[in-house]
């Protein structure tokens, strides 16, 4: 990760679509990962455009499409905890803020304001609107198109191997152990020689690989309307291996996996991803040696179309790709790279001991290791139990 300057108050982490600064000179600038931001900025986000930031003492704040914030004021000393200042100001849309060290030794100096009040942080993680006539006209419009929100987790832990933590909510930097209940926004770490699998609602069943940091962006699922169901996953570093549930069976348009270089449109599949390099956001992982860093895409099942600013790229079974940039075309490769479907411990379609059917619940896919849905619990069955014999 790049040094911070003494001036700087952090970096973008993360800018899809279009990211802008007013400096404090007048000056404009269009921003992208690895941009360093200081006081007084003025940042903006256009509509489908999003922007993380990652301050000096590693708070991090998430912006909404269509948004503008200004940083007002900040002062972080590692050695001077009664300096320690941050004063942020939403004029527009939203934002989320995870607090970092500042806000964790001097939760009082942490202050977000808007034009109708002023929210003082205690160490947490929240999210906040400044509305105007949007959020009213968002909020009508989402009861025309959307389902109403699962209530509560979307996914389950249904195997850990080494570590599995979240760096977000009330139970960040905690172990995440078998049954552990996954919510939306989760931002989900593996720790080295680790993996992990987790099983969503709709029966999407997604392994992480060693090092890895994944998010699950946004998450919707009513079993009795699958075709309205949506599930966004972002993997910032490390590997995953994904095998489609009912979302991405019914509502193949409405399930995506996006990274820093290249959105990748699920058509109902089985597949494995891997971010290394220019492809990671925050500290990267290093590709292996038979393959160059970025973004590679193997597809063992179905099909996927992996896209970036200049068009899209499909791949079929068997077949693999590599994106070094968002600027450039994916580029299929010519045979698959020796490390590319060397995920193992769980493989999706045969770890029965994991993925099977529960008592009392029924079955919701004919795969060879059956998923099922429990009525009464309303949730996937995540108790690892032996297949029945037949």
């Amino acid at each position: 990760a790049p040094t911070l300057a003494a001036d700087e108050a952090g970096r973008i982490t993360s800018a899809i679509g279009v990211v802008s600064v007013q400096r404090t000179d007048g000056s404009m600038a269009v921003l992208s990962k690895g941009s360093a931001v200081t006081v007084g900025d003025t940042l903006r986000t256009q509509a489908e455009s999003r922007a993380e930031i990652q301050t000096q003492d590693r708070a991090r704040v998430i912006v909404r499409p269509d948004s503008t914030f200004k940083i007002e004021g900040y002062r972080f000393t590692q050695s001077a905890p009664q300096d320690d200042s941050t004063v942020l100001r939403l004029l527009k849309g939203g934002l989320r803020s995870i607090s970092g060290l500042l806000g964790q030794r001097r939760p009082a100096a942490y202050q977000l304001n808007t034009a109708t009040a002023t929210i003082g942080i205690r160490g947490t993680d929240f999210v906040v609107r400044e509305c105007q006539d949007d959020c009213a006209q968002e909020t009508r419009e989402a009861a025309k198109t959307l389902t109403p929100r699962t209530p509560g987790y979307v996914a389950r832990v249904v195997a850990v191997q080494g570590s599995l933590t979240t760096s977000s909510g009330t139970r960040a930097g905690k172990p995440l152990a078998v049954g552990a209940p996954i919510y939306a926004e989760d931002l989900l770490e593996t720790g080295p020689k680790s993996h992990a699998a987790l099983i969503f609602q709709d029966g999407t069943r997604v392994v992480l690989q060693a090092d890895t940091r994944f998010a699950v962006n946004g998450y919707r699922y009513e079993p009795s309307k699958a075709e309205t169901g949506s599930l966004s996953l972002r993997l910032l570093r490390g590997g995953l291996r994904v095998l489609t549930g009912l979302i991405g069976q019914r509502n193949p348009q409405r399930f995506q996996v996006t990274t820093s270089v290249a959105t990748i449109g699920i058509r109902g599949t089985g597949f494995d991803v891997t971010c290394t390099g220019p492809c990671t956001e925050g500290e990267g992982a290093q590709s292996t040696a038979d393959v160059p860093d970025g973004l590679h895409v193997y597809t063992w099942r179905g099909r996927n179309v992996t896209s970036t600013e200049p068009g899209e790229t499909e791949t079929v079974e068997d077949q693999a790709l590599i994106v070094t940039s968002r600027t450039d075309l994916p580029r299929l490769l010519e045979s698959v790279p020796a490390s590319s479907g060397s995920i193992r411990h769980p493989v999706p379609t045969r770890s029965r001991s994991i993925w099977s059917s529960c008592s009392g619940c029924r079955a919701i896919s004919r795969s060879r290791a059956p998923m099922c849905w429990c009525a009464t619990a309303r949730s996937c069955c995540a108790v690892p139990v032996s297949a029945p014999s037949n």
